[in-house]
C-alpha cells in the first residue's frame, strides 16, 4: 500500500499571468488600473501579455496598488511569513496579523499623493 497522495498538477503562471491576476483583484479594468499607476494602458497590456520587461518602479507601484507581494509578482514565489507569528519584533508596522493571513476579501487601491517640497 502506498502512503503518498498525488494531488495533481500545480499550474505555473507567467509573470504576465501574475500581473493580470493581481490587477483583477482590484476590480479595475486595464484602463482604470493604468490611470491608478500613472502609466499608459499599453504598459499594463504589455505587462500582462509578457511583451516587455516591466520597470522596477512599475513593479513596485503594481504591488502597492494591488496589495500583492512584489516578490510574487516578480518571481512567482510567495514570500514566507516572518517568524512564527508570536515574535513580532522584526515587523515594521503595527498590524499584528501577517498580511498572508488576512482573510478580508476587499482590496484597497492606493493612489499616489503629491508631496509639496
Amino acid at each position: 500500500m502506498t502512503t503518498s497522495i498525488d494531488f495533481g498538477i500545480v499550474p505555473e503562471f507567467t509573470q504576465g499571468d501574475r500581473f493580470r491576476k493581481a490587477r483583477e483583484l482590484t476590480g479595475l479594468g486595464q484602463r482604470e488600473f493604468a490611470a491608478e499607476l500613472g502609466v499608459s494602458q499599453q504598459t499594463v497590456t504589455n505587462a500582462e501579455k509578457g511583451h516587455t520587461k516591466v520597470r522596477r518602479i512599475t513593479l513596485n507601484a503594481w504591488s502597492l496598488a494591488t496589495g500583492v507581494a512584489r516578490e510574487w509578482l516578480e518571481t512567482g514565489i510567495a514570500p514566507a511569513p516572518q517568524g512564527d507569528g508570536g515574535n513580532q519584533s522584526g515587523r515594521r508596522d503595527s498590524n499584528s496579523q501577517h498580511s498572508a493571513w488576512n482573510t478580508d476579501a476587499s482590496v484597497t487601491v492606493l493612489r499616489p499623493v503629491a508631496v509639496a517640497a
